[in-house]
């Protein structure tokens, strides 16, 4: 199956509440049993001004995975540059894959790679020469699909309720 990668703008940005919204009740599925997730409309409604804003600012950027012949898209990767710490030496900035969501009828089809893969076109182009992602561990085949790519594990995040 052919892909397409596409820039998308501000004016796109509602082009990915649904993908969004799958990705949220993926995350649901997944983990809701130890820690809560939010509504997914209500999680959207937090994100959707955060890529307007980023994409204004010139913060991130937003890409699109289409099949040719469907305007729908199946897939997007929203990415940041953002400002490194002051421990770990990745530049001035590093790119960082804020958010991948591919639709669950297009998962396994190569469209979260080939977003992967633009993005980091993209983070080169801008002058970065790292990037992050923050993923659960229990969702396998996000994990697999980061280290295919080339990440490795650097740091671990914990939760606990309080």
């Amino acid at each position: 199956m052919e892909i397409e990668i596409v820039s998308g703008t501000e004016a796109d940005v509602d082009a990915v509440g649904p993908l969004w919204r799958s990705m949220v009740a993926h995350h649901d599925q997944l983990i809701s049993d130890r820690v809560p997730v939010r509504d997914a409309d209500a999680a959207w409604e937090m994100r959707h001004p955060q890529y307007r804003a980023w994409l204004a600012e010139g913060s991130g950027f937003l890409r699109f995975a289409r099949r040719p012949d469907e305007p729908e898209p199946i897939g997007y990767g929203f990415f940041r540059l953002v400002r490194s710490g002051p421990t770990f030496d990745l530049g001035d900035v590093h790119g960082e894959v804020e958010s991948l969501a591919v639709a669950p009828a297009a998962r396994g089809t190569g469209a979260g790679t080939a977003l992967l893969e633009a993005g980091r076109e993209e983070l080169l182009r801008r002058g970065c020469t790292f990037w992050t992602v923050s993923v659960m561990e229990i969702n396998t085949g996000a994990v697999a699909l980061y280290e295919r790519v080339g990440f490795q594990s650097l740091t671990r995040d914990l939760v606990g309720r309080l």
